[in-house]
């Protein structure tokens, strides 16, 4: 029994392996250091980078969130001082 289709071409013949293999890589436990190769500094400043990743988008965050409250509250401004002008026109013509 053959494992494969044919292809429309005649005399051509492609093999279809649906079973394939993913590159070889390595395991993630080999991927990570062992527990003797990694130390408490190591951890320590894992930990204060992540704390500073932290900051750095909370920071980031707040001002997007700033800003995007400005442009709102700015929008909103605009819109009311244009009804104030035409209700002020009306009012005294």
């Amino acid at each position: 029994m053959r494992h494969g289709r044919r292809s429309g071409c005649a005399g051509a013949q492609v093999l279809y392996r649906p079973t394939a293999r993913p590159p070889n890589r390595l395991p993630l436990e080999q991927m990570s250091p062992s527990s003797s190769e990694s130390s408490t500094g190591s951890s320590i400043l894992r930990t204060i980078v992540a704390v500073c990743v932290l900051l750095v988008v909370g920071y980031f965050l707040l001002h997007v969130l700033v800003g995007v409250a400005v442009a709102v509250a700015g929008f909103v401004l605009v819109i009311l001082a244009i009804v104030a002008v035409i209700w002020a026109l009306r009012v005294l013509f």
